[in-house]
């Protein structure tokens, strides 16, 4: 059985970045996510970054689904600690099973965040990434501009 895992993105990890380079080429993304981690790292310190993810009320992360080690899924989460809403933006998948486990992984790390509704969005005409999004329990708020709007909302139990 292969093992999956959900790797938020560390811009201090050296071998991460090399992982995600690796991703990018693959799958002929450019450099956009490896050089955003990049400039990250060069514009704080670590501890510096860890106090901001920590204390800041918006977070923007980079979500990647690792399968023994290579990256085979990305994302990214906007988060608003405020409103507890955030906003899952998903790369187009070429395999369903894969898709559907890493929004699995990352609607689990942004309940975990807090998050109460939880935002995502797909092109039209990507059937595969809607079927995905429906069975994980999101409801199709309808298309605009050729994108679909997607949302999961969590009650809060009260004690």
């Amino acid at each position: 059985m292969q093992k999956k895992a959900l790797l938020v993105a560390n811009p201090y990890n050296e071998e991460e970045l090399n992982l995600i380079k690796a991703f990018e080429s693959d799958n002929d993304l450019g450099n956009s996510l490896s050089l955003r981690l990049q400039q990250i790292s060069g514009c704080y310190s670590k501890e510096e970054y860890d106090q901001m993810i920590r204390g800041s009320n918006e977070l923007e992360q980079y979500l990647f689904l690792d399968e023994e080690g290579k990256i085979v899924e990305c994302c990214s989460i906007t988060a608003y600690r405020d409103i507890k809403s955030c906003y899952l933006s998903l790369a187009p998948s070429k395999k369903i099973a894969r898709s559907k486990m890493l929004l699995s992984l990352a609607t689990d790390y942004a309940f975990k965040l807090g998050m109460l509704e939880i935002f995502a969005t797909a092109n039209i005409y990507d059937r595969a990434l809607h079927e995905v999004l429906e069975i994980d329990g999101y409801e199709n708020l309808g298309e605009e501009n050729g994108v679909i709007s997607f949302v999961k909302s969590f009650e809060i139990e009260e004690s």
